[in-house]
């Protein structure tokens, strides 16, 4: 999560203030650490055991969650001229996708109401989690933030 946001909000520093990007930051951390505190949640309990043998997974591991976040970024960068706005859906989708693809490597994706998947490869998920952050950089800087000289005028 945090190594992804570092990928992302870094191609784009020059267009954001050191709050700005230190927000994003510091939300990726907490967003894909956070998810985990749903075991707990479940549970009803702060013991780690009671917590990690739950008889299902817990409602943040659901990865509709993740495909949501995902058509609302897409959308945003269809329709949205604001960079910021698409960071951010940037940030929490990353911070979702690289959780949830870090614990498919053991159970799956789980699409509730729909489906679990197979474990993903490891090889799949090294893959996977190296190239995301780079396509999004490349999605948002074709579309939000079109590489431009000095010169031109600035249209979306």
């Amino acid at each position: 999560g945090l190594i992804s946001g570092f990928i992302l909000v870094g191609s784009f520093r020059e267009r954001l203030t050191t709050c700005e990007a230190h927000s994003m930051l510091l939300v990726s951390y907490l967003v894909a650490s956070g998810i985990d505190a749903d075991h707990f949640l479940e549970a009803k309990s702060f013991k780690l055991m009671e917590a990690l043998s739950l008889p299902k997974r817990p409602f943040l591991h659901n990865s509709t969650i993740t495909l949501v976040i995902l058509m609302f970024l897409l959308i945003a960068v269809k329709y949205s001229k604001s960079l910021i706005a698409c960071l951010w859906l940037s940030v929490f989708f990353l911070a979702f996708a690289t959780h949830h693809l870090r614990d498919s490597i053991r159970r799956g994706h789980w699409f509730y109401p729909l489906t679990s998947t197979q474990p993903t490869p490891y090889v799949m998920y090294v893959i996977i989690t190296v190239l995301l952050p780079h396509i999004l950089v490349l999605l948002l800087q074709r579309t939000i933030h079109p590489i431009h000289s000095h010169n031109e005028e600035f249209t979306v």
